[in-house]
């Protein structure tokens, strides 16, 4: 290198009005091989460059996805989930690594087949909606399985003389959220189902509860908002 340093010092010959620059044939020489020198670094810069993106964009880190559709409200069991590699700048902290970390939860959304498991689509109960109280209502029985997260009516049943009743007048609760699943009653032969109600309507169910039979009944697909 000293060597080509030495070479590229080119002698200045002074000409009247001017300054010319004579190159010597060792000189240009020098200067092309510092020209090759100069591209061939370049060119390994920007191999080191691609390398070093491709290199980063192929990593990868466990995303725990889901196996099938899971509706709102779904308790989530291992059999629902699995982990998969996933790049590892996708979603980066918004998603979970382990099975464990979300076995149990309750989905607050629909999930599609092979999505990931977000931490905002999950929860360990439903959230309470604004205004609403949770209470432990006492039911004659369910209709089929509810799970937590669902919305359900709460029906009144009462003995009636005549040939048919007015059903909406036994109806307590247009829209209960379910909070956890329906659990047998140790004091009763029915079930208790934990529900988030509007504040207002608390009373009407305690009142109910002394009177007459609660029954649980699903809300259809096209009453639901």
């Amino acid at each position: 290198m000293a060597n080509l340093m030495e070479a590229m010092r080119i002698p200045i010959r002074f000409e009247r009005g001017s300054v010319a620059l004579r190159p010597s044939l060792k000189q240009r020489r020098g200067l092309r091989t510092l020209r090759h020198i100069l591209a061939a670094g370049c060119a390994g810069l920007a191999v080191f460059f691609a390398l070093s993106a491709l290199t980063h964009s192929a990593r990868t880190r466990p995303v725990v996805m889901t196996s099938h559709h899971l509706s709102r409200g779904h308790r989530i069991t291992a059999g629902d989930i699995a982990v998969r590699q996933l790049p590892s700048n996708v979603l980066q902290h918004a998603t979970f690594s382990k099975i464990s970390q979300v076995v149990g939860s309750i989905t607050q959304i629909e999930v599609e087949r092979n999505s990931p498991l977000l931490t905002g689509s999950i929860a360990s109960i439903p959230r309470v909606p604004d205004g609403a109280t949770v209470l432990d209502i006492r039911l004659t029985g369910v209709v089929r399985a509810i799970a937590p997260g669902e919305e359900i009516m709460l029906v009144a049943v009462t003995p009636c003389a005549r040939t048919s009743c007015d059903e909406a007048s036994s109806v307590l609760v247009e829209r209960a959220l379910v909070m956890d699943a329906p659990k047998t009653s140790k004091t009763t032969s029915g079930v208790t189902l934990p529900c988030a109600i509007d504040h207002q309507l608390v009373a009407k169910i305690l009142a109910a509860q002394e009177n007459a039979a609660i029954m649980a009944v699903a809300r259809s697909t096209s009453n639901s908002p």
